[in-house]
C-alpha cells in the first residue's frame, strides 16, 4: 500500500497573523539583498569593463579624441617632475638633521624655573601623575596639588619627601581668601 506523500513545504499563508507575514517578508527581503550583495563583485567587473572600454571610443576614438601618443607624453612628463622633485628635496635635505632630540633638562633648571627650592614640592612637579598648580598675578608658582580623586597613577613619591614634610609643603600651600 502506498501513502500519500505530502509536501516538503508546508505553506499555509492564510494561518499566519499579520505580523508573522510581515517577519517572513521582511526576511526574504533581507536575503534577497544578501543574494544580490554576492553577485557584486561580477557585476561590479562587468560594468568596469564596459567602462573601460567606453572610455576608449570617447578619449580616443571619440571625434576630439586624442592620440595615445598624448597620453603617453603626459605621463611621462608627470613622472619627469615627480623624479625632479624628489632628487630636489633628496639633495636639499638630505645633509641637515632637522629633527633634533630635546634636550634633557636637569631637575635643577625645572625648579629654578617655577621658582622652586623646596625638595618636597619638587618631587610632586616631577613624581606625581596629576597635579592642580596655583599661581599669582604675575604668574609665579604659589602652590601645588596632588590630585588623586581615585585616579590610579604613581603615588607620590614619599622617599624623595624629607622626614616629617606634608606632602604639600607650607611654603606652596594654596591660599584660601
Amino acid at each position: 500500500m502506498k501513502r500519500a506523500q505530502s509536501p516538503l513545504i508546508i505553506y499555509h499563508p492564510e494561518r499566519q497573523s499579520g505580523a508573522q507575514r510581515t517577519l517572513f517578508g521582511a526576511l526574504t527581503f533581507t536575503i534577497w539583498l544578501i543574494w544580490f550583495y554576492l553577485w557584486l563583485p561580477l557585476i561590479t567587473a562587468i560594468l568596469w569593463a564596459v567602462g573601460i572600454r567606453y572610455t576608449y571610443i570617447q578619449v580616443f576614438a571619440g571625434a576630439r579624441g586624442v592620440g595615445l601618443e598624448s597620453v603617453g607624453v603626459v605621463t611621462v612628463v608627470a613622472i619627469g617632475v615627480v623624479i625632479y622633485w624628489s632628487n630636489y628635496n633628496r639633495i636639499r635635505y638630505a645633509e641637515s638633521t632637522r629633527r633634533r632630540r630635546a634636550e634633557t633638562v636637569s631637575k635643577a633648571v625645572i625648579g629654578e624655573k617655577f621658582g622652586i627650592s623646596n625638595p618636597a614640592t619638587m618631587s610632586l612637579l616631577l613624581n606625581q601623575r596629576r597635579l592642580k598648580l596655583y599661581f599669582d598675578e604675575s604668574g609665579q608658582l604659589t602652590g601645588v596639588e596632588p590630585l588623586t580623586n581615585g585616579v590610579p597613577g604613581p603615588a607620590i613619591d614619599q622617599e624623595s619627601l624629607p622626614m616629617g614634610t606634608s606632602t604639600i609643603p607650607e611654603a606652596l600651600s594654596p591660599t584660601t581668601s
